[in-house]
C-alpha cells in the first residue's frame, strides 16, 4: 500500500510525502512554485 500526502506552504511551496507502508519506504521531497528558477 503507497500513501501520498501532499502540504501546500506558503508561496505556492508543495511538499510531497511517498509512503509505502509494505517495505517502509518513505521519501519526502518539495516542489517549490510554479516559474521559480
Amino acid at each position: 500500500e503507497v500513501t501520498e500526502s501532499y502540504e501546500y506552504g506558503e508561496e505556492g511551496i508543495i511538499q510531497v510525502e511517498i509512503e509505502n507502508k509494505t517495505s517502509g519506504y518513505k521519501k519526502l521531497f518539495t516542489l517549490g512554485p510554479k516559474g521559480a528558477n
